[in-house]
């Protein structure tokens, strides 16, 4: 009887899952719901595992078989680490019998440091849902730290043969169809690397392109393999694109896993470069008075009032009944100039330093923001901050929070709130963000011609400094100003060499530049004036 039960339940569940067209789908978790709501739900995550930043796209499907519309609230929680937490809430709504699906792309906080990536949970609220009812999401690795890489099934096959089912201590394998999941970079955001056919990526669409590029940019790197070795590929080689980089290879990855001898090696994770490192002095600069000698002369003098004092002259030998009002009386007062020379030591709100990289993509009229901040709160009236959905925000080490306590970071669809800010705290984020932009820098013809001394304009909103380009020959130019809307004629510089300065790109230091830089994020902070190093090509001038 137990095993007709067995193959019975195991039946009814295949059939579940083929008609929300999920059978055979790697980490599709199924929820808990009563027979009475008569509904079905289905959690199913890009990838099984996750490093904790970025972003993990999850699909959530419901077959709602009632007679009315109905909805269901999950709240996806992820933990990098023992003691802190991201959490993201979000709603779907299904008509009467209906099939209704969404794609959820679940926020991180920081890299999990345990190895072996981030551990996942999501419960859910709603009809036929019990109390307490959770089901987990994400597997942690069982081994040491792994590099997370998207294959297609066909390129899945294709190692599996090659390596005799083991493609390396390093490859962490998940099956992608671009295909099945929206066009949106941040599908690939759990992943490292991603892994193609040259026909592959020649049979996607412009907006599924659009979004793996997208991904490169943000530091994504994206190997396109052949067809057939020997097949010509259908672009460059290597072709950098914002902090990412697109490689084309002429044979096939079967072809290159057997000349591995037994693992696949991708060869190192590209350097993103996209920190542009703080001063070594800010987080020092930002450390707190903790006021040690003031906290311990005021404890002290209330020992010494609360005590002897209100003992002998509060209190004296037969008025100790006083001591019922003394006592609470000195402990009150002394709170309320406690809280006022905290106020009047770190004030409200806060101070902060913001620093990054603004790398201008003007091809495809984008611009990459990558950047670091770090703040010192004092006291703190609210933490919630608007923040738009595809901002990637990720908590900084460099800073003062305790991992003895539980730290929750809240992100919802247009903000943020829970422990990015905290009272008398010094904390660091990393904000990155892909930006529509038309700002660029443009070579135009000057008093020299387009054959001598190039003359640019630039129609980023900040002065650039320090402003160095290399022309198409490599002859290094450079300039001490370059203001927005005016022509600068470049002078040749004296040094012929500027580290990662290819032929037509420019660098240069600036400040804020109205919708560029800086990423706004909790308003009540006095960031001091930014500094960003903004980088891209020289365009040559438009046509009229």
């Amino acid at each position: 009887m137990r095993i007709m039960r067995f193959f019975l339940g195991l039946a009814a569940g295949l059939s579940l899952a083929a008609s929300l067209g999920l059978a055979g789908v790697p980490g599709t978790t199924t929820v808990d719901v009563t027979k009475e709501a008569k509904a079905e739900i289905m959690v199913t995550p890009v990838a099984e595992r996750w490093s904790g930043e970025g972003f993990i796209a999850v699909r959530l499907r419901i077959n709602n078989r009632a007679d009315e519309a109905r909805s269901w609230r999950f709240r996806f929680q992820v933990s990098p680490d023992y003691q802190v937490f991201s959490e993201h809430e979000t709603s779907v709504t299904v008509g009467p019998r209906e099939t209704g699906e969404r794609v959820v792309y679940v926020p991180g906080s920081s890299p999990a440091t345990n190895g072996r990536g981030a551990w996942g949970r999501v419960e859910t609220e709603g009809p036929g849902i019990t109390s307490g009812n959770g089901v987990q999401f994400l597997n942690q690795a069982g081994r040491d730290p792994i590099v997370i890489t998207a294959v297609s099934a066909a390129q899945e096959s294709a190692l599996f043969v090659a390596t005799n089912g083991a493609p390396g201590p390093m490859a962490e394998l998940s099956v992608v169809d671009p295909a099945a999941w929206p066009a949106d970079w941040r599908v690939w955001s759990a992943f490292k690397r991603v892994v193609l056919t040259d026909a592959e990526w020649t049979r996607l669409d412009g907006a599924r392109k659009a979004a793996l590029r997208d991904w490169v940019i943000m530091g994504g790197v994206l190997h396109l393999y052949a067809n057939r070795t020997g097949d010509a590929p259908s672009g460059p080689s290597e072709e950098r694109i914002g902090l990412g980089v697109i490689r084309r290879a002429t044979i096939t990855l079967e072809a290159e896993a057997k000349a591995k001898t037994g693992f696949i090696s991708f060869g190192p994770i590209l350097p993103t470069n996209a920190k542009a490192e703080l001063p070594a002095s800010l987080a020092a600069d930002l450390q707190p008075d903790t006021g040690r000698l003031g906290v311990s002369l005021f404890l002290m003098v209330f020992g010494i009032l609360v005590g002897p004092v209100n003992l002998f002259v509060f209190a004296p030998a037969g008025r100790r009944q006083r001591l019922f009002f003394t006592v609470p009386a000195l402990s009150l007062a002394a709170s309320v100039i406690l809280i006022i020379f905290i106020v009047v030591k770190d004030g409200f709100g806060g101070e902060g330093m913001q620093r990054g990289r603004v790398v201008l993509l003007p091809v495809t009229n984008q611009a990459l923001v990558v950047q670091q901040q770090m703040s010192r709160t004092g006291v703190m009236l609210g933490s919630n901050f608007s923040l738009p959905a595809g901002v990637v925000l990720t908590q900084d080490s460099g800073g003062t929070t305790s991992t003895t306590q539980k730290t929750t970071y809240l992100r919802s669809d247009d903000g943020a709130s829970g422990d990015w800010f905290k009272s008398r705290r010094v904390q660091g984020q990393n904000v990155l963000q892909l930006v529509p932009t038309r700002a660029r820098v443009e070579r135009v013809a000057g008093d020299g011609g387009m054959d001598a001394a190039p003359v640019v304009q630039s129609t980023i909103g900040t002065k650039l400094r320090d402003f160095c380009y290399r022309d198409p020959s490599g002859t290094l130019w450079q300039a001490d100003e370059v203001e927005p809307g005016r022509r600068v004629i470049l002078l040749r510089a004296s040094r012929q060499s500027s580290a990662g300065l290819a032929a037509g790109e420019f660098s240069a230091l600036g400040g804020a530049a109205e919708g560029l830089a800086p990423i706004a994020t909790l308003p009540a902070i006095r960031w001091s004036e930014p500094v960003f190093m903004y980088h891209g090509p020289v365009m040559e001038a438009r046509k009229p």
